[in-house]
C-alpha cells in the first residue's frame, strides 16, 4: 500500500468519529427543539378563539393528538395565532442552525488537532531505525538520520504550537535526559517563557536570559551529576542533578532555550542516541535556523503592511481597509471619515538638517497622530510627508474637530534635534462618506482634491471636501 493510500486511510479513520459526533449532536438538538416546539405550540392551539376549532380540539383529545393538530390547521385559525406559531418555529429553526454551526466548527477544530498529532506521531516513527540483525542488542535510534529529516518535517507546520510538539516528541525519543522543556524568547519583555515541557520537568516557568549560563555565553552548557562548576544556571531546581542547556539561535538572534534535566540519578535508558550531545547541539542549530526563517517571513509580511520609517500602516493597507469599511458602513448605515495630512515644507527639513532629522520628525508626527485617535481608527503614511487617518463611524463634525486638533498640536510641536529645534505646520483635508462620496475611491479622491485646495490657499489650514 502506498504512503498516500495510508495517509488517506488514516484521515478517514480520524474523521469518522467526528462525523458521528456531529450527527449525534445535530439529531439530539433537533429532538429537543421539536419537543419544545410541540409543547409550546400546543398551548397556542388550545387558545384558538374559533368555537369550531375548540369543538374539534375537545372531540379529538381522545384521538391521535398529532393528527388532530394537523386537522386544526385546516380549520383556518386566526391569523395572529398562525403568525405567532410561525415566528416560534422560525426562531427554533434559527437556533438549530446555530447549534449545527457551533458543533461543526468544534468537531473540525478537534479533527485538525488530532490529524496534526497523528502526523507528528508518524514522523517520529520514521526517526526510529532499528537493527535487523539478531543478537545485536536492543533497538537503537539514529539521531543524525532524524536530524536529516527534521527540516523536511518542520516545514509541514507553520504554527509555533505544532513546532513545539515536534520538538517535544523528538526530545523524548532522542535524548537520555527524559525531563526537559523548550523556552521561547519574548523580545517585548526580554524573558524566556516556557512553551512546552515533557517528563517530570521541574523548573522555572519564566526567567531572564541572564539566568542561564548557556544563553549568556551563547553556547551549550552541560553539567553532569555532582560536578563542581564555577557558574551554574540560576533556573536549575536541584544543584545535584544533571542538566543540559543550549540556546536556540538563528542569524545572530535568540529565539529560545532547549533544556534537558535528570534529577533522579537514574542511568541513561537503553536505546539512547549514541553521541547524543553532538546530536542535541545539531538539533538546536536546525531548530534555530527554522525559527529564524519563520521570523523573517513574519517580518516580510509586516513590512508589506507597515511603513519602514514610522511603523504605522502604509498607504496600500489604508486603501484596502477603506473599501472594507465602506461596505461595513453601508450595512450599518453609518459614516466613515478620512483625514489627509501633509507636512508643510517637509523637504526643507531634510535639506537643512539631513535625512535623519526628517525621519526623526516623521516619527514624532506619527506618534502624535496615533496618540490623538481612537483605538479603532487607522493611521497610515502614504509618501514622504503625507499621512492619512481613517475614522469609522465618525461624522463630519467629529472628523473636522479631530483634524483641527491635530493641526494645532503639530503647529506647537518643537522637536529637539542636536543643537536645533525642528518644527513646521500641516495642511489637512476632511472627507466623509456618504456626505461627500459614494465609494472608497471617491472618498480618497475628494480628500486629495481638498488637500490640494488647502496647499494652494497657503497651507496651515483644514479644508472640507466640496468647499469652494
Amino acid at each position: 500500500m502506498s504512503s498516500d493510500a495510508i495517509e488517506e486511510k488514516n484521515e478517514k479513520s480520524l474523521v469518522r468519529p467526528h462525523v458521528v459526533k456531529f450527527l449525534l449532536t445535530a439529531a439530539g438538538a433537533l429532538v429537543l427543539l421539536l419537543a419544545f416546539a410541540f409543547f409550546e405550540l400546543q398551548d397556542d392551539f388550545w387558545d384558538i378563539r374559533s368555537k369550531e376549532c375548540r369543538r374539534d380540539v375537545v372531540s379529538l383529545q381522545n384521538d391521535v393528538p398529532v393528527y388532530g393538530l394537523l386537522q386544526i390547521f385546516d380549520k383556518n385559525p386566526p391569523k395572529e395565532i398562525k403568525a405567532g406559531s410561525l415566528g416560534t418555529l422560525a426562531r427554533l429553526g434559527g437556533l438549530w442552525i446555530v447549534v449545527l454551526i457551533v458543533a461543526f466548527r468544534r468537531e473540525r477544530r478537534f479533527y485538525k488537532m488530532e490529524l496534526a498529532q497523528s502526523e507528528i506521531d508518524d514522523i517520529m516513527s520514521i526517526f526510529e531505525t532499528r537493527s535487523s540483525v539478531p543478537g545485536e542488542g536492543p533497538a537503537k535510534i539514529n539521531g543524525f538520520e532524524a536530524l536529516n529529516r527534521l527540516g523536511e518535517y518542520l516545514h509541514r507546520y507553520h504554527s509555533l504550537e505544532e513546532i513545539h510538539q515536534v520538538i517535544r516528541k523528538m526530545a523524548v525519543v532522542l535524548f537520555p535526559l527524559k525531563n526537559g522543556a523548550f523556552y521561547t524568547y519574548n523580545e517585548s519583555t526580554n524573558t524566556l517563557e516556557l512553551a512546552v515541557s515533557w517528563g517530570d520537568f521541574s523548573g522555572a516557568r519564566s526567567m531572564m536570559p541572564q539566568d542561564c549560563v548557556g544563553v549568556v555565553g551563547a553556547k551549550m552548557s552541560y553539567i553532569r551529576r555532582g560536578e563542581e562548576v564555577k557558574e551554574r544556571c540560576a533556573h536549575l531546581p536541584d544543584r545535584e542533578g544533571e542538566y543540559f542547556c543550549v540556546p536556540i539561535m538563528g542569524m545572530g538572534r535568540l529565539f529560545g532555550l532547549f533544556h534537558l534535566q535528570r534529577i533522579d540519578g537514574s542511568e541513561a535508558p537503553v536505546g539512547a542516541v549514541p553521541n547524543w550531545i553532538a546530536v542535541a547541539r545539531a538539533f538546536a542549530d536546525r531548530v534555530g535556523l527554522y525559527l529564524a526563517n519563520l521570523k523573517l517571513q513574519d517580518d516580510f509580511a509586516a513590512q508589506a503592511l507597515r511603513d519602514p520609517v514610522t511603523r504605522v500602516f502604509n498607504g496600500k493597507y489604508l486603501e484596502e481597509t477603506l473599501t472594507r469599511e465602506i461596505f461595513a458602513a453601508k450595512r450599518r448605515n453609518s459614516p466613515v471619515g478620512l483625514i489627509l495630512v501633509d507636512l508643510d515644507y517637509f523637504e526643507e527639513i531634510g535639506k537643512l538638517f539631513g535625512r535623519g532629522a526628517a525621519e526623526c520628525f516623521l516619527n514624532e508626527v506619527a506618534r502624535l497622530i496615533t496618540g490623538s485617535i481612537r483605538a479603532e481608527d487607522i493611521c497610515c503614511r502614504f509618501r514622504e510627508g503625507e499621512f492619512g487617518v481613517l475614522l469609522p463611524t465618525a461624522s463630519v463634525q467629529i472628523v473636522l474637530e479631530r483634524a483641527e486638533m491635530l493641526r494645532q498640536a503639530v503647529e506647537q510641536l518643537r522637536l529637539a534635534y542636536g543643537d536645533n529645534f525642528l518644527s513646521t505646520t500641516i495642511t489637512l483635508s476632511v472627507a466623509v462618506y456618504p456626505d461627500h462620496c459614494r465609494s472608497g475611491e471617491e472618498l480618497l479622491a475628494e480628500a486629495r482634491a481638498a488637500l490640494a485646495k488647502g496647499i494652494s490657499r497657503g497651507r496651515n489650514c483644514t479644508v472640507i471636501a466640496g468647499e469652494n
